[in-house]
């Protein structure tokens, strides 16, 4: 897909080659047992969804104010933060510091530790094909069991007419 930036902002739709990647949070844990498609026409279509589980970032400066924090008073603070994005209609309205995940990276393929329900038992040819977020090194490598996490819903859309002008 060319040099593109590892990183995907959420509430931030992106172009990676001809596909519209975008990511979302929130704390609906149903999302996750959904499959990316389960049917090839789904995939066919050319819109693909999957959501990942996102350890919330505890090295957050607003989390981390009071050492002497109590581990209940840091998930509040992070559930607040949350909130506060969701009611502000937009993820990139807030700022780093009150966001309580690190963003989203793209991922060439997904680890047996990064790979989300949504891919598991998938055919790893297709994954390959596209461009895929995930959990990056840093968040997995801070992700103990445990933690408080929230949800990411990944959204794929391939753009035909960018397909199309740019095979001219």
């Amino acid at each position: 897909y060319g040099p593109v930036s590892k990183v995907v902002p959420f509430g931030e739709p992106t172009f990676i080659g001809p596909w519209e990647v975008s990511a979302d949070v929130s704390d609906d844990r149903s999302k996750l047992k959904n499959k990316a498609f389960v049917l090839w026409e789904e995939f066919m279509s050319g819109r693909i969804q999957y959501s990942v589980e996102v350890p919330c970032n505890h090295s957050n400066p607003a989390v981390d104010d009071d050492s002497s924090s109590s581990g209940s008073k840091k998930r509040s603070v992070l559930r607040e933060a949350f909130q506060v994005a969701q009611r502000g209609n937009s993820i990139k309205a807030c700022d780093e510091k009150e966001y309580p995940v690190d963003p989203l990276e793209l991922v060439e393929s997904f680890t047996k530790q990064s790979r989300p329900l949504a891919w598991k038992g998938s055919d790893l040819k297709i994954q390959s094909t596209l461009p895929l977020l995930g959990n990056g090194k840093t968040a997995l490598n801070k992700w103990v069991p445990g933690d408080e996490t929230l949800v990411a819903t990944v959204t794929l859309v391939l753009k035909r007419d960018q397909t199309t002008s740019s095979a001219k």
